[in-house]
């Protein structure tokens, strides 16, 4: 369930021109509503379906929104470390879908498509990046002293996505991917990790989701009930985020 929380602010808005914000694409799996104003009490005039772009106009600085991602399950709380709740202070952005205007929350918006859902094999990274741009580059390492094979893909439209087994070697162990996306905030990253989650069933049966503070920043671990635990964590670079997907089976 998607709560909603507005900061109480005087209902004034500012247009900030948007020559550093890229066009988004929608994350959320119901769809996003588009707004005739910059209000949740404004009409709904349209919707982004799951995948659908969006051309952003203008960003505006006024309310501020807060959205919650994530609630922790009281009766499997675990220590201080984790988080009970977090939330996304989401902003309005002027956009133009569908060749019509409106308003819409950041919340679930980020540069990229989302993966396919739709696909009965799941979350292929290779294929779901591929789909996305063409590889300019491509490097295969074999086993050193580090870990057993590393392949790493550059794409055209500048993520780089590096897949590394460290092994026990001709073993399932400890795989690590790691994707670097250019255009993005923590934010958004942060929001994607959560749909991958989602993607991959840990936020149903008896699997479950915790949001570890590691400093300023939060890690996402997911534990499989069958014993697998995959942990993503993110790094801010120049011009984008790294997101990490560490699996353990």
């Amino acid at each position: 369930m998607i709560s909603i929380i507005l900061l109480s602010t005087a209902a004034i808005y500012t247009p900030q021109l948007t020559d550093s914000i890229p066009d988004k694409y929608s994350w959320h799996p119901d769809g996003l509503i588009i707004y005739a104003a910059p209000s949740l009490t404004a009409d709904s005039i349209n919707r982004a379906g799951y995948g659908e772009f969006i051309l952003v106009e203008e960003l505006w600085d006024g309310e501020t929104v807060y959205v919650t991602r994530y609630q922790h399950d009281e009766d499997k709380w675990i220590s201080d470390e984790y988080l009970k709740l977090y939330q996304h202070a989401s902003h309005w952005l002027r956009v133009k879908h569908g060749g019509r205007p409106g308003f819409i929350l950041d919340t679930y918006l980020a540069p990229i498509p989302p993966p396919d859902t739709s696909h009965a094999s799941g979350l292929i990274w290779e294929e779901y990046l591929k789909s996305l741009s063409m590889v300019t580059f491509e490097e295969s390492e074999g086993q050193t002293e580090d870990f057993c094979a590393r392949n790493t893909l550059h794409f055209a439209n500048g993520i780089i996505y590096t897949y590394t087994d460290f092994g026990p070697c001709e073993q399932c162990g400890h795989v690590q991917k790691q994707l670097y996306l250019p255009l993005t905030s923590k934010a958004e990253a942060m929001m994607m990790g959560l749909h991958f989650f989602r993607y991959y069933g840990l936020f149903s049966g008896a699997n479950s989701v915790l949001l570890k503070r590691e400093g300023e920043a939060v890690a996402l671990e997911g534990y499989m009930e069958s014993g697998q635990v995959t942990i993503i964590s993110f790094s801010k670079q120049q011009d984008g985020v790294c997101l990490i997907e560490d699996n353990y089976l």
